[in-house]
């Protein structure tokens, strides 16, 4: 029997809190951004390439927490 990976997600409180944490995380990147925009002629190529880093990190999790909240929906959870 194969077990299902997402079903520890797919609980009422487990989608709350996974709207909460993809609130949180994109309201947290505007700050770096304007950091990184604000200081774009210092020249830093170690700090640019984290920020790089940080963002696809950023949209990557962002996908993977809108794949979880449209499979919760599809099982009418949440």
């Amino acid at each position: 029997m194969r077990r299902d990976r997402l079903s520890g997600w797919m609980t009422g409180e487990a989608v709350a809190r996974i709207r909460s944490a993809q609130k949180s995380a994109r309201d947290s990147w505007p700050p770096l951004e304007r950091l990184a925009s604000t200081f774009n002629d210092v020249n830093d190529d170690d700090f640019r390439a984290l920020v790089k880093r940080v963002a696809v990190a950023m949209d990557d999790l962002d996908r993977y927490f809108v794949l979880l909240l449209m499979e919760a929906r599809r099982r009418g959870v949440g």
